[in-house]
């Protein structure tokens, strides 16, 4: 995001550890940027029906024009590792070649560009010992294509309005992480722009994921932008394979690619305490948001509702529509009708009545009655069957419904659940 230009005394040759560059939107400008207000969330009206991934700002989503250094900012070069050991530092206005360890407390990086690269496994490292309190801020962390390279990792920090991207994996994390309005792109992105390059690189050994967790405690994924143009493995992973997993909230991405786009779970460990909510899947790379899906494991969730597809419409007072609310509602029940009676319900039934009401943004009522003739013998039903969508792909039901049956004049409650 931030094209260098040193600035070469005709007298000199020194490699200096204090060039001058500037983010490369705009060449001029004060000498510690712009400054950011907190980003706002998306709101109703700018993402109604409207495809989001293309343009992720104009829906109120991070981008590279409200994430990274603010443009304008003046930055100081510097080579090598840097090592933040102070408590209560404030590191700032900086192009970092090379990779930035901190092991004090309560330390800020903010308006700093950070470039890795061959060897750079972590740019931004605050490990498991580290100190709490870690801050990174208006920050771009560049890869510069080095596959096996992860953003920034492990534990203890909160990361606002950062930039990563040129390399596989934007950030890992374990305990007391929350990653919020910033832009994640897997793969290589030499120009900057904030999309893959190419899709080459997903044949290599790499495992790609966006953001990833084997376990840990206190996660907050919120309001992120994430692309990964591969099919496997995912723009975000939240797992307890390597330790046990809790208290995680996974709120208000957009996000695109992956194997799955969202894992909400390892193949045997279930997270605990999981929060899913709000989050937008994109068709941007795969029809199914992933190669194989938008989302797995993503039901056991405590907490899971109003995830959607990118482009999905909007009720009239701005909450996300259900995949199972209005005309959907009632086609997914009579679906789950013939699947539960088979030929005792067809369309045709007689007096057949279907009437839904929706309970929340992810759940549906439908009160249903209908008469089937059985040769000389008249059944009647009558009951409910609920929907839920529990994914932006995967919906289920339970129906309660009481059969009467004229030739014996008795009656009996029939109790089913399913998935589609």
């Amino acid at each position: 995001m931030v094209a260098v230009l040193l600035v070469l005394a005709v007298a000199s040759y020194v490699v200096a550890r204090a060039s001058p560059s500037f983010t490369k939107d705009e060449r001029a400008g004060s000498a510690s940027g712009a400054s950011r207000a907190p980003m706002a969330p998306p709101s109703a009206a700018s993402s109604q029906r409207r495809l989001c991934m293309p343009k992720p700002s104009e829906c109120g989503y991070p981008d590279t024009t409200n994430t990274g250094v603010p443009a304008g900012t003046r930055l100081t070069v510097v080579n090598g590792t840097v090592q933040l050991d102070t408590p209560g530092q404030v590191y700032s206005n900086k192009e970092v070649r090379g990779d930035i360890i901190v092991s004090a407390a309560n330390v800020t990086i903010e308006k700093v560009k950070v470039v890795g690269g061959e060897g750079d496994y972590y740019p931004i490292r605050s490990f498991g010992s580290a100190p709490r309190g870690l801050v990174v801020r208006d920050t771009e962390i560049d890869m510069e294509g080095f596959m096996n390279g992860k953003g920034i990792a492990f534990d203890n920090y909160t990361a606002t309005r950062v930039f990563f991207h040129d390399g596989s994996d934007c950030a890992h994390f374990g305990v007391n992480v929350t990653i919020q309005d910033s832009l994640c792109v897997s793969g290589p992105d030499s120009d900057d722009d904030g999309w893959p390059d190419s899709t080459g690189f997903c044949d290599g050994p790499e495992h790609i994921d966006g953001f990833q967790s084997g376990g840990g405690d206190n996660i907050k994924l919120l309001h992120n932008t994430v692309r990964n143009p591969c099919d496997e493995t995912s723009a975000i992973l939240i797992s307890a394979n390597q330790s046990p997993a809790s208290n995680v909230r996974v709120e208000n991405n957009l996000m695109a690619g992956g194997g799955y786009t969202l894992y909400c779970r390892g193949p045997t460990a279930p997270v605990s305490n999981e929060t899913v909510t709000g989050n937008r899947i994109s068709r941007e790379f795969f029809r199914r948001g992933g190669r194989w899906g938008p989302s797995t494991g993503c039901h056991n969730a405590a907490v899971h509702f109003g995830n959607v597809w990118d482009g999905a419409p909007l009720s009239d007072d701005g909450t996300k529509k259900s995949a199972t609310s209005g005309s959907a509602a009632k086609r997914f029940t009579r679906r789950a009708l013939a699947r539960e009676f088979g030929r005792r319900y067809t369309r045709r039934s007689k007096s057949t009545s279907l009437k839904c009401k929706g309970r929340s943004a992810s759940v549906v009522a439908c009160k249903v009655s209908w008469i089937a003739p059985s040769g000389q013998t008249l059944r009647r039903y009558s009951g409910k069957v609920v929907l839920k969508q529990v994914s932006a792909n995967d919906r289920r039901y339970s129906l309660r419904i009481r059969s009467w049956n004229s030739s014996c004049r008795c009656s009996r409650l029939i109790k089913r659940t399913g998935s589609f």
